[in-house]
This record gives C-alpha cells, structure tokens and sequence, in this order.
C-alpha cells in the first residue's frame, strides 16, 4: 500500500504478528522480510500454490496458519 507506514505499525504492535503470503503473491513476498524485521514478534507463513487471495484459494492452509499461530502463541499450546 504505497504512503503507508507499516513499518512504523508493526515497531508499535506489541503482540504476534502472522505476516502470511500466498506462494505466488510475489510483491508481498518481496517485503515480508522487511516487515517482520519491524515487528517485535513476528512469525512468516507461506501458502503453497496460492497467490494473493490464499485465504479464498487455499481456506484450509490460510486457516490452519491462523489456527496455529492462535494457540502457539496466544494460548500457548500447539
């Protein structure tokens, strides 16, 4: 999203952060890095066979990142 400051977001964010891109979601991929290295706690997921929209191409792995990092690191069970 061009003019804005995610970095800045993320370094203020306190709790876990799920950066989670599609295989194929190349621009987004690019940066993932970069945004997890502002964060204070972030964890990168990568959804195979899945480009930007992994949450409507893939629901089941999209879902199970998000289940996982949930109970990894909000309930502290896996």
């Amino acid at each position: 999203m061009p003019g804005f400051d995610y970095r800045r977001m993320l370094s203020e964010f306190e709790g876990p952060v799920l950066i989670l891109n599609g295989e194929r979601d190349e621009g987004n991929r690019e940066e993932e890095a970069d945004a997890a290295s502002a964060a204070l706690d972030a964890t990168i997921v990568m959804v195979e066979d899945a480009g930007h929209a992994c949450s409507l191409t893939q629901p089941a792995a999209f879902s199970a990142a998000m289940d996982h990092l949930c109970r990894q690191r909000l309930l502290g069970v896996d």
